[in-house]
């Protein structure tokens, strides 16, 4: 519904700012376009969506734009305060270790069972339940960030290499790699 994509667009952005390095989110900027046609209820879950995103993990809604338009269209700018430094994709180096944070193609899953793009059956009732969860309400891992910071051995540099993942693991360990 409106406030899973709410959440959703919220997530997606917050996810960029943990990929980066980010422990705090200072907040978001919204730019909501719809038709004079869309129903009040559903621009009211989109932002209560966007508000319970913000509970979740810190900030504020720090404004944006609502206008007309064709077409229904969500853009979410998140802010957010950096830990101990930016994480780059060109900072890795070969030999280094790859971690991943969490379990890859969840949330496509999530998609192709809502679609109903799978026989009825074809995963367990309680893989369907966690695949459309994460693909209804992904979440940022800040956390990630937290055990990163934690883990850095004494007296040495800050050196972590990383991006954001929802575009499938080959695309994020490629782009690492090329960086």
């Amino acid at each position: 519904g409106p406030a899973d994509l709410g959440w959703r667009a919220a997530a997606a952005n917050l996810s960029d700012l943990a990929a980066m390095g980010c422990r705090t989110v200072v907040g978001l900027t919204v730019g909501l376009v719809a038709p004079a046609s869309t129903p009040w209820p559903w621009v009211e879950g989109v932002y209560e969506g966007l508000h319970q995103a913000l509970q979740r993990y810190g900030g504020t809604l720090l404004g944006g734009d609502c206008s007309g338009g064709a077409q229904r269209l969500l853009a979410i700018t998140a802010l957010g305060h950096l830990g101990l430094g930016p994480i780059h994709r060109s900072s890795g180096r070969p030999g280094d270790l790859l971690v991943s944070t969490g379990p890859h193609g969840l949330s496509r899953l999530g998609l192709a069972l809502l679609l109903g793009e799978l026989a009825p059956g074809a995963v367990t009732q309680s893989l369907e339940a966690r695949a459309i969860e994460a693909h209804r309400r992904p979440l940022p891992r800040f956390d990630a960030v937290e055990a990163l910071e934690r883990s850095q051995p004494k007296g040495q540099p800050w050196r972590v290499a990383g991006t954001d993942s929802s575009d499938g693991l080959l695309a994020a360990v490629a782009s690492i790699a090329r960086a």
